[in-house]
């Protein structure tokens, strides 16, 4: 739950939970946007966009991600968008979400993806903020004769 807590509370436009099994984490973030009043969407190329609460409630004309993005980037509140599987995901639309930036304190949307790390293409995997299990390798460089993390 910490790991989930700490994802929802970044300020990266796209996070990634290292999970091989999604439905305990979409479980817990159910709770916590019940309980704590988050506005917090799934997405899946099936139903389309849809409150986490309440999957019979979906947004219409919101099946390819294209859409759904376009849907969340015109909401004037801050909202997380759960991607539990990567059947029907335009990566290159991640990547262009990826570099918004830092979220401003108002507005905006986050992307939550909930997938198993080795599944994302490598391109990718460097721009997301990542919650694991296990401590990422620390990658020292040398620049200006100062070692940097």
């Amino acid at each position: 739950m910490n790991r989930l807590r700490a994802l929802l509370d970044t300020d990266a436009p796209l996070a990634l939970l290292d999970t091989d099994t999604p439905d305990e984490a979409l479980n817990e973030l159910r709770r916590m946007a019940l309980r704590e009043g988050r506005s917090i969407y799934c997405w899946n190329p099936d139903q389309g966009l849809y409150p986490i609460g309440d999957p019979s409630d979906v947004i219409a004309g919101s099946r390819t991600l294209a859409t759904a993005l376009q849907i969340l980037d015109r909401q004037p509140y801050h909202s997380t968008c759960v991607i539990s599987g990567l059947d029907g995901v335009d990566f290159a639309l991640l990547q262009q979400h990826s570099w918004k930036g830092r979220l401003q304190s108002g507005a905006g949307f986050k992307l939550l993806l909930l997938v198993p790390e080795r599944l994302v293409p490598e391109g990718l995997r460097r721009k997301l903020h990542m919650e694991t299990g296990t401590p990422r390798p620390v990658r020292l460089r040398l620049r200006k004769g100062k070692w940097l993390i």
